[in-house]
Formats: C-alpha cells, structure tokens, sequence
C-alpha cells in the first residue's frame, strides 16, 4: 500500500524492510527512492552528504544501549537503596548461610512417572512445583520442586497497585510498593546471582563447585509465572480498571533449593540437587505444569516454547501459529496444505518477525538468525506450524557489567507475541478496551530461571488446557478460571 502527495515530493508506502522474507525488491524500492531524493534536492540546489563523516555531523547522537542499561541500574538502585539486597539476602538467609554449594545424587527410578513421584514422596496434599515433560519427543527432563514451609520463599507482584510480597509461608514475610514492575526484575536476578554455584571459592570462603552437572537444564532458582498484565505493564499499557478487583498475583515465584530432576532419555536417570541446602525440580515448562503455592494452583499443558536459555547465552523462540487437529479424514498432506496457505503463512511470519525485533534490541541483529522458518511438526494429535528464532547473549560475560542476560530477554519478550499480534502495544491497547477484564495467567509464561545462568518458559495460551484457582485451602467453593484454544472461562 503507497500514498502520494500531488503537490509535494512526499510518498507514503507501507514496507517492512525488517521482515525474514523481504525480498530484493524492497532494495530495488529504497534505492528508487534515494535516487528521486537525490533529484529533488538537486533541482533545489540543495546540500548532499558527500560522506558518512558529513552525514553523521548531521544527526543528534542518541546514547547507546548499554549506556542507557547503566544509567537505569544506577537509577533504579539509588531509588531502592538497600532493598534489593535485603530481598537477595532474606532468600539466602533461608536457604543456609553457611558455605553456597551445589550439591547432586544421581540414581535410577526405573519407571516411575513425575506423578507418581510426587504421590510417593506426599507431595500431592500441599504446596508443590511441577514441570513435567509428559512424554513428549523434546521433553527429555521433567523437574519436580519441594517446597518447604519454614525455608522456600515466595515472591508475589501485582501490576494494578505495584505491590510486592516475599517471605515464607511461616514467617509472613514482607509486604512494600514499588514504582513498577521495572523494579522486579533486578530483584531476581540478584537473588540468582548470589546463589550461582559459579560464584564458588569468593572472598567469604565459599566452597568450590569444580565439577557442576551441565547436562541437567535446574540447578535451583525460581519456578513460577509471569501474568499477562505484567507483560503489559512491562511496555507501559496502562491496566483495565477491573484489574483492581483481581486476586491473583501478575508474578508468582518460588525460590526453589531442593529438587529433582528426571532425565527420561538416559535409562530415566534422576538428579537431585542442592544449592547451599538446594536440590532441583522437575522439567520441562513448555509442556506440562502443576503449581499449588498457599492460595494459587495453576495446572496447564501447552506444546509451545516462549522462551529458553541456557548457561551459555544461547536463545531461542519457538513460535506456533498455525494448527490443524488430527482425525480419521486429516492426512499430512491435507494439513501440509492448510498450514501452508496464506493465512497461516501469514499470521506465523508475523510472529516471527515480531520476536526478531524483541531479540535483536536485546543481543543485536547480527546475533540473531531464523533456524527454522513455518515448517509443519506433526505431535501426537496435531499439525502445527512451527518457526525458530535463535539469538546469542555475550557468552563470555553474560549479564557481567552492562552485558544482558536471559532475565534482560525475557522482560524485553513479554508477552508471548503469538497471544497478541503486532504491532504489540496497540493491540494490546484494543484487545484490553475489547475484553474489559485481566486474563491473568492466560496468555502469561510459566516455567524456571536457574541459577546456573539458564532459564524455560512455555505460553500460557493458545493450544493449551490451563486452569488458575485461588482458593482458601479445603475450600468448597474454589474460583476457577480456564484458558483454552484462545478463549478463557471463569466459573
């Protein structure tokens, strides 16, 4: 689409040169332009930049990405003070403050399932994390989280009022108002930070972690989800006002110490773990997930990677838009062709240039690349329409002075793109004035930031069965809410 002006040389065209599929036309198109640019303000005797050094003379300098990252850190500290490291220090406090130490058993569970282990340690009758992989071909780890009363620390933030919580479940904990959700994530990745068994043999005589497992994606950290409204308030879209009746938190995360990690490839090995007093939990955030945490239980199961990391600052998207349901008359070549139409093909590139652009703000464009781009995956009863976008962080410094981190990624991705369309905000802004009502977890994220460096977090959305519930506990009456397919329910 293009607009012209009839009196004066100014042309309009609607043009994505940024997207993974613009062909050598759009540089036939901006050439074409420069070229009639250049005519016009030749017929008008007007100065051209006859190098680069003259052309940059003529822009106002704009500082610099990291420039702008330390700038806010120092901002942001001296607005909290003491207070980050008063959080970082109340989860070390009660995970042991004796030497930080990962520590790991590895045995064989034969066959048991990630339920059945949670039946057989007790763990089904009260707080519990769960990542379970449930089979699936990418699902190699599953990773269960044991929650203890008196030492697991949780972490609360609600976006309408900026409200942030953290404690036990016995200590009560702590209640204080922060300016905004920008304030959250600095907090997290402290507390990561000063539990990463990297950080072994410091000036306090920390033990050494020579020999850490690198196989296993938890090690310890946090397990819990980001709510849609977070994602909102993360690209300042202001909330609808019945947010402020909602009793669910926009961020729950626990600080996990002690886990178990199943390995359902090599002859289902498991890993129990322990940071300082820590050991990990059962995995794999982009299929399955259980949570029961005090007054909030969320169960849900989606094929759909957000967003993962690992210790080495490697990063990848894995978008689906595009979904066709197996049955007696549905062929591989009959979803081939209905995924492959222009509407799918469409919507799907969307998304995927979407992320391409959160991505690169974050690690630069030339640290990004498409290592898959709308192929059909066929799962046990679907075809789906998949891409992947890979990026990589500084590996050799990741998140050391101003470099980003997984953390940095994640704030820069939410919410899931494939929930909301583009461009972001403004659909954001219609979708909200639509609904009039928070959706909560639904179209949020779930999964783990290890201390290790990594982190896996699924959609909470489309092509998924996920349910949140606040409830007293033993309550009669729960208040339930359902996300399926796009749509969400309460009851």
């Amino acid at each position: 689409m293009s607009a012209r002006y009839v009196e004066k040389p100014f042309v309009g065209v609607q043009f994505h040169p940024e997207s993974i599929y613009t062909s050598k036309g759009g540089v036939l198109m901006v050439q074409n332009w420069w070229t009639q640019a250049t005519k016009w303000l030749a017929t008008r005797q007007k100065h051209m930049p006859t190098s680069r050094a003259d052309a940059s003379s003529r822009i106002t300098p704009f500082p610099a990405t990291s420039m702008l990252r330390e700038r806010a850190t120092l901002d942001l500290h001296h607005e909290l003070g003491s207070f980050i490291s008063e959080l970082a220090q109340t989860v070390r406090t009660n995970t042991g403050v004796g030497p930080l130490m990962l520590t790991w058993v590895k045995w064989s569970t034969g066959h048991m399932s990630p339920i059945a282990l949670v039946e057989a340690l007790g763990l089904d009758l009260d707080d519990v994390v769960l990542l379970d992989s449930q089979g699936h071909s990418r699902g190699r780890y599953s990773i269960l989280g044991v929650i203890i009363p008196e030492q697991t620390v949780k972490i609360t933030y609600r976006s309408w009022d900026h409200t942030l919580h953290y404690g036990t479940r016995q200590s009560g904990g702590r209640t204080t108002a922060l300016v905004s959700i920008d304030q959250v994530w600095p907090m997290l990745q402290e507390v990561l930070d000063s539990h990463s068994p990297h950080h072994g043999n410091d000036s306090e005589g920390q033990a050494s972690n020579d020999h850490l497992p690198d196989e296993c994606p938890f090690w310890g950290g946090f397990i819990g989800y980001i709510s849609y409204e977070a994602g909102l308030e993360t690209i300042k879209v202001d909330l609808h006002e019945s947010s402020a009746t909602s009793k669910k938190p926009d961020i729950i995360f626990v600080f996990v110490h002690r886990s178990i990690v199943m390995d359902h490839e090599q002859t289902r090995r498991t890993y129990s773990h322990c940071v300082r007093v820590t050991e990990p939990l059962v995995k794999n955030a982009t299929t399955g997930a259980f949570l029961r945490l005090s007054n909030t239980a969320v169960v849900g199961t989606n094929p759909e990677r957000f967003f993962k990391w690992d210790r080495n600052g490697r990063c990848e998207f894995r978008p689906i838009k595009g979904t066709v349901r197996k049955s007696p008359n549905m062929t591989r070549e009959a979803a081939d062709s209905i995924l492959n139409s222009s509407k799918e093909r469409t919507e799907n590139l969307m998304i995927v240039d979407l992320i391409r652009h959160d991505l690169s703000g974050v690690v630069d464009a030339k640290n990004c690349r498409l290592s898959k781009l709308m192929t059909v995956e066929e799962y046990e009863h679907l075809y789906q329409l998949v891409s992947v976008i890979e990026g990589q962080l500084p590996s050799d410094n990741v998140g050391k002075g101003n470099n980003p981190t997984g953390l940095d990624m994640l704030k820069a991705s939410l919410s899931p793109g494939s929930m909301t369309g583009a461009p972001k905000k403004r659909s954001y802004e219609i979708l909200r004035d639509i609904e009039k009502r928070p959706r909560g977890i639904y179209s949020g994220v779930l999964g783990y930031l290890d201390v290790g460096g990594a982190g896996d977090l699924c959609s909470m959305g489309e092509r998924s069965n996920g349910s949140s519930c606040d409830f007293t506990p033993r309550s009669p009456s729960p208040d339930l809410s359902f996300g399926d397919d796009g749509a969400q329910s309460e009851t």
